[in-house]
């Protein structure tokens, strides 16, 4: 009965339960063990009348509690090193799966960044090959000649430089952190970066509402995403017969919003639905990548890109970066 050495042994069940089952079965074991035991109050058999004599009862039941000790012991023993195995299993299995991840996330970024950089190096590419067809087509001055050699040195430079771009970020990849540089300090360098790719597009810059200016860290390919975007506003003014676009950019504590408005034909409502999920251009030699790509680098760090159809015109294209991932520090 509940004098038994034994009754100990129903804490067992009660011990595994609450480390294996789910709440309500644990609870539903220690309270079927609680209730047995409480039976076992009305239901017991004094020693004097099992047949053992008074003295020898206690000898008995310490007999019987050292039996309970090793059964419980063993048994314990046996369930929490199979659990503490299984914990570090899991551990390993996950630490493996963190490292899989941060792999894969590395390779992602790096694809992203070389198909970026090919997009990229789309258009110096396509004025080279246009000037040498000019070359061809008519005999041309010395002066146009020089003049000509010069635009294709500055685009073999942009070339050369979208190379050294894809190789940091390589770098960068195999665990080197990027500089830290301010908001403004990493959006001028963009912009210097674009206005030499496309000296044909006047581009206005409105910095001033960039109060708040922190130090932050991010790889090449969010500044990539940022030049696929104005050079789709560009495409989109020029298909519209002007070379003109503008740019602004505000930061509060939380995040980094930059507009980046076009005089275009505008942006219908179908294609603002698919746009960054789904491949489309609405140029006659569009690939449809460069939208895609933006939305891909800048998800990655919790950014979105959102476009909407300006009421005097054209597309007016919002993007807004979160600082927290972007490691932000007040400039000292």
């Amino acid at each position: 009965g509940s004098t038994s050495p034994f009754v100990s042994l129903y804490l067992l069940p009660i011990a595994i339960a609450a480390a294996a089952l789910p709440s309500l079965y644990a609870w539903g074991i220690t309270a079927t063990a609680a209730g047995v035991y409480s039976l076992l109050l009305f239901n017991t058999l004094p020693v004097a009348e099992s047949g053992h004599a008074a003295h020898g009862g206690f000898a008995m039941h310490v007999f019987g509690m050292w039996v309970t000790f090793i059964i419980g012991g063993l048994l314990l023993m046996t369930f929490v090193a199979g659990m503490a195995a299984a914990v570090r299993r899991r551990d390993q299995s996950l630490a493996r799966a963190r490292e899989k991840m941060l792999r894969n996330e590395q390779v992602t970024a790096l694809g992203a960044l070389a198909a970026g950089a090919a997009h990229e190096l789309s258009t110096p590419l396509s004025t080279m090959a246009m000037i040498v067809g000019e070359l061809r087509e008519r005999g041309a001055s010395q002066a146009d000649i020089d003049q000509n050699l010069a635009t294709l040195e500055q685009q073999i430079e942009l070339c050369t430089h979208q190379i050294n771009h894809l190789l940091g970020a390589a770098e960068h990849a195999r665990g080197e952190d990027p500089e830290p540089v301010t908001v403004r300090r990493w959006l001028e360098s963009v912009i210097d970066r674009w206005r030499l790719m496309r000296p044909e597009v006047r581009l206005d810059v409105n910095l001033y509402a960039l109060t708040n200016n922190p130090h932050i860290a991010l790889d090449d390919s969010v500044s990539q995403a940022l030049i696929n975007l104005l050079n789709n506003s560009a495409d989109a003014s020029l298909e519209n017969n002007v070379a003109h676009i503008r740019l602004s950019a505000r930061c509060d504590h939380a995040n980094i919003a930059i507009c980046i408005e076009d005089e275009g034909r505008g942006i219908s409502a179908e294609d603002r639905a698919r746009a960054g999920r789904l491949r489309f251009s609405t140029k006659p030699d569009g690939r449809g990548l460069g939208l895609v790509l933006s939305h891909v680098s800048l998800e990655r760090i919790g950014g979105e890109v959102r476009l909407d159809a300006r009421e005097s015109g054209g597309t007016r294209t919002q993007i807004s970066l979160p600082l927290a991932p972007l490691g932000a520090a007040t400039p000292t």
